[in-house]
């Protein structure tokens, strides 16, 4: 996937993942965010040019985040969650257990 930094390159997206699929991801200037069939956040980085390995995610560690970074960032990382576990819900792909 190869987009350009602007508003319109950040936030909910729709993916190409493989042959006539795409998964939803959520784009941030230097990360981009999806989650699992289990509703895991995972991570990958976001190159200059916008594009990303999609090969290459990594499971988002809360706790290392708001240690490292402080409660804003794990806030943030809450909300990306949430929305990207809300898109799946909708989609019909993913259901939350209560």
């Amino acid at each position: 996937m190869n987009v350009f930094y602007n508003k319109a390159t950040t936030g909910l997206k729709n993916a190409p993942a493989n042959e006539g699929e795409s998964d939803t991801v959520y784009l941030s200037q230097g990360t981009v965010y999806t989650i699992d069939s289990e509703g895991t956040l995972l991570s990958t980085p976001r190159y200059l040019d916008g594009s990303y390995d999609n090969d290459n995610w990594t499971e988002v560690d809360y706790e290392e985040v708001v240690d490292n970074h402080g409660t804003v960032w794990g806030m943030l990382l809450t909300a990306i969650h949430d929305c990207l576990e809300c898109d799946a819900m909708h989609s019909g792909w993913y259901y939350k257990a209560a």
